[in-house]
């Protein structure tokens, strides 16, 4: 095994035993205490922080984001239930501030400008569904490769450019463009 492939898997094993990325590169701020009359159950495993300053996470209505003192929705009701959106696991965001977001057995993006949230196809081994499968860490290198990891079916990397998704598998032949090996 080359010394790339030992710094990965070392890598990996130890963001899946963290349960986060640490996707931001700044300090951020501290809160003591987030209090808001109308803020409803947050219902995120995952906090984070958009470089623009915001804490995104979920609730019980979705997608929402909270700036220290405001808060926004991000998604309706329909949206919340179909993508699962008040059990977010994961995100990072990409150069144009897009959100990808990982759930309960689903990926999406969300187009802050647009606010339109996307799905992102998964492949699923014979037998797994997307309830019985949980995405685990997101992260995006280079705005190129979305490497998704999941808690039981391994890894996927999606290619945002040709919008293809491949499963990472360790020494197969890949794509020479593909940045997976």
């Amino acid at each position: 095994m080359s010394g790339f492939w030992k710094s990965l898997v070392v890598f990996l094993i130890a963001l899946t035993l963290s349960g986060f990325l640490p996707a931001q590169e700044k300090e951020v701020p501290v809160f003591k205490q987030i209090s808001h009359p109308f803020m409803p159950a947050i219902t995120s495993e995952y906090f984070y922080f958009s470089k623009d300053g915001l804490i995104w996470f979920s609730t019980t209505k979705g997608l929402t984001s909270f700036d220290g003192s405001e808060i926004v929705y991000y998604s309706n009701a329909e949206q919340a239930e179909q993508f699962r959106l008040s059990n977010i696991t994961t995100m990072t965001e990409d150069e144009n501030d897009n959100l990808y977001i990982g759930t309960e057995g689903q990926v999406l993006t969300y187009n802050r400008v647009s606010r339109d949230f996307t799905l992102l196809p998964l492949l699923y081994s014979q037998g797994a569904t997307d309830l019985s499968i949980r995405v685990r860490n997101l992260y995006l290198d280079n705005s190129r490769f979305l490497y998704i990891g999941f808690s039981s079916i391994g890894m996927q990397v999606f290619d945002l450019q040709t919008k293809k998704i491949e499963q990472f598998s360790p020494g197969d032949s890949r794509d020479k463009n593909c940045r997976c090996d």
